[in-house]
């Protein structure tokens, strides 16, 4: 038995509905009809209509919700592709941070003093530290001077209260004291 099979043109949409429900009446039988629910209309009392609360930005313009990340499935699988290779290198170590972070590796490494960075930096340099690498070491892998290295696993370690880094700390923020005050009194003279 060989069907044939050719394709129906319709002029409109309530056409081609028309056509469907006759098929189907015609195949299946009559549709059974549908006892509609009683519908109950209730009227409430008029609402006192709230203004949602718009957020305003410096310019005046709404600000906008801040969307979730759409690549976190991305950082997430770089994350699993470090944590669970064989021979994870320091540099390796320092980029699977940067990914915790969602931050680039190569913004890390960059010559950028950003308030957000700097923490980030500082955290990644002491933990770099505690593996047993060089200050210099550390310095290759960060893009830094060996001695700025120094400060910031210093500044880690007074935060977790080792009394040598807090007398380091102290004596570096009263020679940067003295050196404005210097600076300052040469300027008025």
């Amino acid at each position: 038995m060989i069907y044939s099979i050719q394709a129906e043109r319709y002029a409109n949409a309530a056409a081609m509905v028309e056509a469907y429900a006759a098929r189907r009446a015609r195949l299946m039988g009559k549709a059974p009809e549908t006892r509609k629910a009683p519908c109950l209309t209730l009227v409430s009392p008029p609402a006192v209509a709230k203004a949602a609360p718009t957020l305003i930005n410096a310019s005046g313009s709404p600000k906008r919700k801040r969307r979730n990340d759409a690549d976190d499935h991305i950082w997430a699988y770089r994350v699993h592709l470090l944590q669970n290779h064989p021979h994870r290198t320091p540099t390796d170590h320092a980029r699977m941070r940067c990914y915790e972070a969602r931050v680039s590796f190569e913004l890390l490494k960059s010559a950028t003093r950003s308030h957000n960075l700097l923490p980030l930096r500082n955290q990644i340099a002491w933990e770099l530290r505690q593996l047993g690498l060089s200050y210099p070491a550390i310095g290759r892998i960060l893009n830094r001077e060996h001695t700025a290295i120094i400060h910031n696993v210093r500044k880690i370690d007074a935060e977790r209260g080792c009394p040598e880094a807090l007398a380091w700390v102290e004596r570096k923020l009263r020679q940067s004291q003295e050196s404005l005050d210097r600076s300052k009194g040469r300027g008025a003279g």
